[in-house]
């Protein structure tokens, strides 16, 4: 799935393009082509209240740098702008959900 959505930043008030549902990783790790599927479908079951969003670190350096990426793949969450966690590692559909739920709410 390659749906862009615009999202106004609270912040600064400025129209972003964010990809939802889309998996942007490093085309050799194991663990993101397993994660990809559970990731796309997570986005899904937590539309449209929470949104999800993928970097690739091979294709985006300079943001996985921004954000402190040092393993693939990391799940970190946000609240108002704001990281409040981060979880390194693979995880299924039902624990993507259930890890972002008690972190974003």
């Amino acid at each position: 799935m390659d749906d862009t959505k615009h999202v106004v930043c609270s912040g600064c008030g400025k129209i972003n393009r964010v990809a939802t549902a889309r998996m942007g990783s490093h085309p050799r790790c194991g663990a993101c082509k397993y994660m990809a599927p559970a990731f796309a479908n997570a986005a899904a079951d937590l539309a449209p209240g929470t949104l999800l969003a993928k970097v690739s670190t091979e294709e985006a350096p300079r943001t996985a740098g921004r954000f402190d990426i040092r393993s693939i793949p990391t799940v970190v969450a946000f609240r108002q702008g704001r990281e409040v966690a981060r979880q390194p590692g693979a995880m299924s559909r039902a624990q993507i959900v259930q890890w972002v739920r008690s972190h974003v709410g």
